[in-house]
């Protein structure tokens, strides 16, 4: 199938992740400063290596943007198999243990978070292999079982760091793409349960009882008690933070929680060091801004004729909005702390890298949609 000439990539797309960035690099410096002075003496090192990551993000942006979409579907296997190998070599030239997951490899002056590379090519396998058999006229029962297993080998190889919030955000759009692609509701659940599964292994207690994983769905349930006390802590400390933004928040700069109290506050746990500084109305600011990005990324997969594309979109779209879903939840007590940071707001060179990256195919997904009238 030819695709039609491509039109004006949408702009609105574009100015919403521009304030995401904005918005991120603001709050990224105000969250991590005191940590970043404690800890390096310098109060810039973490919100200058944010920089770093968008200024190589973008030049991939600028180079994805430009690049015809259907080139991932050629490509999709060989981006897979590259990144399952760098998945492989995570477990064996780890940089190192970082809160208790092995998930960097040491790339000269960065730390490379393989996982992250992971998610965009394993949308971009699946959509290119349900294109592929949907030609051919064969019928998507043929291509599941081989599917599931692909995804599941990168499931394994994640879990053996073990990061399984990236499991999680992996699986999503993996069911999603099935979904529109028009798999039935049964085969759907019959395969988010059996990945589900696959992922339930790492809340298996180890020797000594302990799993801070099955501890934090505990926590959740519990909703913190005496059984629970001492691992509820980062919980505590969020809903201060949030609790004491009220309506417009204490100042920029001005959160307490973020002075070693709150752990990871430039990360995971960046919006509620907003909340706190920005109070309800800002917030309620980032979230809007969130779903009108998710929204409008989703607007891009519903006006494009070609079913890659649409996949694709599609993919990328629930990757994005899960995520932010998945932290937000957290947040707010929604649900159990995961340890998954918003894309575009929180600190990550590898995330915005990836992201950006990630978004230019989005970009140039949105050129070949059609124009309502």
């Amino acid at each position: 199938m030819s695709l039609p000439l491509p039109r004006r990539t949408d702009v609105g797309l574009a100015l919403l992740v521009i304030l995401l960035i904005g918005v991120g690099l603001v709050m990224v410096f105000s969250a991590s400063a005191v940590v970043a002075h404690v800890r390096f003496g310098d109060d810039y090192l973490f919100v200058r290596k944010q920089f770093i990551g968008l200024l190589i993000g973008l030049s991939l942006l600028a180079v994805t943007a430009n690049l015809e979409f259907t080139f991932w579907r050629k490509h999709a296997a060989t981006l897979l198999i590259t990144s399952i190998v760098l998945l492989i070599a995570t477990l064996v030239f780890s940089a190192g243990e970082i809160n208790g997951a092995h998930r960097w490899i040491n790339l000269g002056p960065l730390n490379f978070q393989t996982s992250e590379l992971a998610k965009f090519a394993v949308s971009a396998y699946v959509a290119a292999w349900i294109t592929t058999h949907w030609e051919k006229r064969k019928t998507i029962r043929e291509a599941l079982l081989p599917l599931l297993g692909v995804v599941g080998l990168v499931g394994v190889l994640m879990l053996a760091q073990p990061d399984l919030g990236t499991y999680t955000i992996i699986v999503m759009p993996v069911i999603a793409i099935m979904f529109v692609a028009g798999v039935s509701l049964r085969q759907v659940v019959v395969g988010f349960l059996a990945l589900v599964l696959a992922g339930a292994l790492v809340l298996i207690p180890a020797k000594d009882g302990e799993n801070y994983r099955l501890n934090r769905i505990k926590t959740f349930v519990s909703g913190g008690n005496e059984q629970t006390k001492g691992r509820d802590y980062h919980v505590q400390q969020v809903e201060l933070a949030i609790g004491s933004g009220g309506w417009f928040g204490r100042g920029i700069g001005k959160s307490g929680q973020k002075r070693l109290f709150l752990p990871e506050p430039h990360t995971d746990s960046v919006f509620a060091v907003a909340v706190e500084e920005t109070g309800f109305v800002g917030g309620l600011f980032i979230i809007a801004l969130l779903v009108a990005f998710i929204e409008r990324c989703y607007r891009v997969a519903l006006r494009v004729e070609d079913r890659f594309g649409m996949l694709l979109a599609v993919g990328i779209a629930t990757w994005f909005g899960y995520q932010a879903f998945l932290n937000l939840a957290a947040m707010l007590g929604l649900a159990p702390l995961t340890g998954v940071p918003i894309p575009f707001l929180s600190y990550g060179g590898t995330a915005l890298m990836i992201n950006l990256a990630a978004f230019g195919v989005l970009l140039n997904i949105s050129r070949y949609q059609r124009q309502d009238k």
